[in-house]
């Protein structure tokens, strides 16, 4: 990263430049503000420490001009004017931060940091794509977890696309980025630093755009397994979902039920008939309801659909709990897919019972799994677009 400071105190340039050179960056200086301006607008910076009280022009002179002329690079104001309006005005010329004087060089440091983070869309220090980790706060590269070594300019070259990620730089580019105005620039170093980095670090994590530069992106085997995490959490999402709209008009019958049983006298003496739904009257439709004694009790009643077969909620899988109203899936006769909803119900102090109602659920996996083709059909042919792109890539 390319940091200007402009700043007229002699000692206090020194000791700032002397700070952001030991911090990797690299640093242009300029001691008034005409000079200032000038570097400002001809050069490329990714952060700017500028000074209020300068010599030819002041600092929000030349904030502002930068400004006007569409400069964007962030700035951060040194001022040793302490009234409010003073840092208002800073703010409203185009600042991004400032520090009053006296201060600490760490917090300048700080500041910048989160400058030059957020200009690229960065909320924390750590910069993660893939296995590969990057704390531009302690200056450290990790893959997977272990850390690898680098030089300061292998590391500024990986910085720098890792904070711009997703977006081709061109060796031109970098160079401005990483070398301050009197170096000795060779974009031949460039291409030396990129292939050290792939044998370092990851041989899929930079690509080289023929004729623009490179880009840094997740690998493709990073990429494909995000798609297959993404298929699995829509696919459970969408069983859930449905799961949920069926298990609602279960419940439908649920609340019929009890309605019916809570009427007569004394509760749940006869049985209630089909509620509404024919289905509970014919032979293993896959429609039942169910009564009866609680923990497992003797079955008391139970709809003509069910015969003489039993429901056992406690066989039951995938089971919630929700307000008492226990709900799963559950192998009924024939090996039949059911939902089944189940809720204990105190009629009276002497009559407490395990009311049960299921429904045949065999539609709702097949909806499922038809759910599950399409969404994985449609990230299988994404990933094998990226995979081809990716083996395609002229590195």
């Amino acid at each position: 990263m390319r940091i200007l400071v402009v700043e007229d105190d002699a000692d206090l340039n020194r000791q700032l430049v002397t700070a952001f050179k030991e911090a990797g960056y690299a640093v242009d200086v300029a001691t008034d503000g005409e000079e200032g301006h000038f570097l400002g607008d001809t050069e490329p910076y990714d952060a700017v420490v500028l000074d209020i009280g300068l010599p030819h022009m002041d600092g929000i002179s030349v904030l502002e001009k930068w400004r006007r002329d569409g400069r964007k690079m962030p700035v951060l104001l040194l001022t040793a004017r302490d009234r409010w309006s003073d840092k208002v005005q800073g703010i409203d010329a185009g600042a991004d931060d400032y520090v009053a004087k006296p201060f600490h060089i760490e917090e300048v440091l700080a500041r910048v940091r989160a400058l030059v983070r957020r200009a690229a869309g960065h909320a924390s220090n750590e910069i993660e794509i893939g296995p590969v980790r990057l704390d531009s706060r302690a200056g450290r590269v990790t893959v997977d977890g272990n850390p690898v070594k680098l030089t300061s300019h292998e590391y500024k070259v990986l910085e720098y696309l890792m904070h711009h990620r997703e977006r081709v730089v061109s060796r031109t580019e970098l160079i401005e980025h990483l070398y301050d105005q009197d170096f000795d620039r060779d974009s031949n170093t460039i291409e030396v630093f990129v292939g050290r980095l792939r044998k370092k670090v990851s041989p899929d994590l930079i690509e080289t755009v023929r004729g623009l530069g490179y880009r840094i992106v997740a690998s493709a085997l990073w990429s494909v397994v995000a798609l297959v995490a993404a298929g699995f959490i829509l696919t459970s999402l969408y069983a859930r979902t449905v799961e949920d709209a069926f298990d609602e008009r279960l419940s439908v019958y649920l609340r019929t039920l009890v309605g019916a049983l809570a009427q007569q006298e004394p509760p749940a003496s006869a049985e209630p008939g089909n509620l509404g739904e024919p289905r509970f009257e014919l032979t293993y439709s896959g429609w039942y309801w169910q009564v009866r004694a609680p923990d497992g009790g003797p079955v008391l009643m139970s709809s003509g659909s069910l015969f003489s077969d039993t429901l056992d909620i406690a066989s039951a899988t995938d089971i919630r709990d929700r307000d008492g109203i226990v709900s799963g899936a559950l192998a009924g006769p024939a090996d039949q897919s059911l939902r089944v909803l189940s809720q204990t119900v105190d009629f009276s102090p002497n009559h407490r019972y395990e009311v049960l109602i299921a429904g045949d659920a065999g539609g709702l996996a097949d909806q499922i799994v038809a759910f599950r083709w399409s969404v994985g059909l449609t990230l299988a042919t994404f990933g094998l677009g990226l995979v081809i792109a990716t083996l395609f890539q002229i590195r």
